[in-house]
């Protein structure tokens, strides 16, 4: 270095990294205070149904590829709602004809049941008076 130049710096690149990898635990307490902080109005007056509508929305939030498999007997009957199919009809392609009784009538029930939750907003969607 020459007397009265300004010093060599580095490019930052070749500088060694001080971060630690993040960790999923700590990212989650963040997450957790942050909403404490936040929401807790609502978690005063509810904490039970508070909860029930994080977990909601955080599970909606992430992928649904691996893990939780969509079933393809709700996502055709819900194609079929979509075309104005009557519900018998669907009932037709979608659920096993050897089911009878009960079986039959609460694998219906099911089958409704799924078509309505995949075309139902996310509750932090709903616009209420």
């Amino acid at each position: 270095m020459i007397p009265g130049s300004a010093p060599e710096l580095r490019p930052r690149s070749s500088r060694p990294s001080l971060r630690k990898e993040p960790s999923l635990a700590d990212a989650i307490r963040r997450f957790a205070r942050d909403l404490r902080t936040e929401f807790a109005g609502e978690i005063a007056r509810d904490a039970r149904a508070f909860r029930k509508r994080v977990l909601h929305l955080f599970r909606t939030a992430l992928p649904v590829d691996r893990g939780r498999p969509r079933l393809m007997a709700v996502t055709r009957a819900t194609e079929m709602r979509a075309q104005g199919k009557c519900w018998r009809a669907i009932y037709a392609v979608c659920i096993a004809p050897d089911l009878r009784g009960d079986s039959r009538i609460l694998a219906q029930s099911r089958l409704r049941g799924a078509v309505r939750a995949r075309r139902r907003p996310e509750p932090a969607e709903v616009i209420r008076n």
